[in-house]
């Protein structure tokens, strides 16, 4: 049995991002860059005005004097460049973002002329170079837009479309695929018999999916406890899926064939228990190409375990640098533990005057449902605590 910190370690170590993946900017929302992406250009390609108004050569009005008229030898707008250079003793009238003709250096705000038929008046002289946007203004050609890692926002994605690109290389979001077992667990809706339970693992687990960024996997039908259908499902899943969760089976018990079917599919052991209450028996394995994260079966312990274990994984996947919040808050409430284990304790959590307060769940327990109810996270409870009183400052981890 390994610690939690061992536990984590062996995730970070052993898990690399996904092969990535060419995909268009849209679709790459919340996905991390695989490969740089650098400015094949200047944004903009050509020198433009920043106003409406006239585009001049200021620097040949310098020595004349204000008031000063000139001739109007066009109107630019945007997208259409003028055909000629502008010409001595003449301005053109320029739109906003429309290219700046050649021989221009300065654009005057049109609030600042009068027009006059094909003249233009300027009543006083203004800065070389105002109101004209520069070649590479925005974007400089080769220039470093988004390196490596970076987690695409959607803001973003507007931005890869003003660099031109139709695709971009990212590491793509895993398939996964969950997989209740138990012979006792029955879909919501159904009519119970003497003995089962309903599934809420499997809604849990797709929550938290949602949660953390990704689209609903869904869930394939729960399995009876049977080896011979289990090996079978497990393997076709590992071919279609990059990561695979199952909830229950991974135990010590009679029935718990987990670790055996891992076995029986040539599985490379990542790690099998944890030193933590609740989650003890979580189980990492790659089966081929696909990670197996078999977390056990009681509702808090699956909620606890994907939090400490399933989104690193994915996130290692993603190519995601993932670290959980963590703050440390005030208990405002004694709360016992039993055990040697390091403990991980739904809580309540809330922000006051003086700062974060933390109330434990009363009468925690792995298989009681309505010890996550509301919960914000978690107390982190260090191996061989009994009682924790009220005024102790202990360390809590946001869900």
């Amino acid at each position: 049995m390994i610690s939690l910190e061992e536990a984590l370690q062996k995730i970070d170590r052993a898990i690399s991002p996904l092969p990535p993946r060419k995909v268009a900017p849209l679709e790459a929302i919340g996905c991390c860059i695989a490969e740089e992406i650098a400015a094949g250009d200047d944004i903009p390609n050509f020198a433009s005005s920043a106003m409406d108004g006239i585009a001049v050569c200021l620097k040949e009005l310098e020595n004349g004097s204000f008031p000063i008229e000139l001739n109007v030898q066009g109107t630019i707008a945007a997208g259409k460049p003028a055909e000629e250079p502008i010409k001595p003793g003449y301005a053109y009238r320029i739109m906003t973002g429309a290219p700046l003709p050649a021989g221009a250096d300065t654009v005057i705000k049109v609030e600042e002329v009068e027009f006059d038929g094909g003249r233009v008046k300027i009543a006083r002289a203004s800065a070389i170079g105002q109101h004209v946007r520069p070649i590479g203004n925005d974007i400089k050609k080769g220039e470093l837009v988004f390196p490596v890692g970076y987690r695409l926002k959607p803001i973003d994605a507007g931005i890869c479309a003003g660099l031109g690109l139709t695709e971009i290389s990212v590491y793509p979001r895993p398939r996964i695929a969950l997989l209740a077992t138990g012979s006792e667990i029955q879909s919501p809706g159904s009519r119970l018999k003497p003995g089962q339970i309903y599934n809420a693992n499997d809604t849990s687990l797709r929550a938290s999916i949602i949660a953390f960024g990704l689209p609903d996997p869904g869930a394939f039908p729960s399995l009876r406890d049977d080896p011979e259908e289990l090996t079978p499902t497990l393997s076709q899943l590992c071919t279609k899926h990059d990561v695979v969760i199952t909830s229950g089976a991974v135990s010590a018990g009679q029935f718990d064939y987990i670790p055996d079917v891992v076995e029986r599919l040539n599985g490379e052991l990542l790690f099998h228990k944890v030193f933590v209450k609740p989650g003890k028996p979580t189980l990492i394995a790659k089966i081929g190409e696909c990670w197996l994260l078999s977390l056990p079966g009681n509702p808090v312990s699956v909620v606890v375990t994907f939090h400490l274990y399933g989104k690193r994984l994915l996130a290692r996947l993603m190519g995601r640098q993932y670290q959980p919040v963590k703050e440390h808050a005030t208990l405002a409430a004694p709360f016992g533990v039993s055990g040697d284990r390091f403990q991980v304790v739904g809580a309540y959590l809330k922000r006051t005057e003086q700062g974060l307060s933390a109330i434990a769940v009363e009468r925690y327990s792995s298989g009681r449902l309505s010890s996550i109810k509301g919960i914000d996270g978690f107390i982190l409870v260090p191996g061989g605590t009994r009682q924790i009183e009220a005024g102790t400052v202990v360390e809590v981890e946001w869900l």
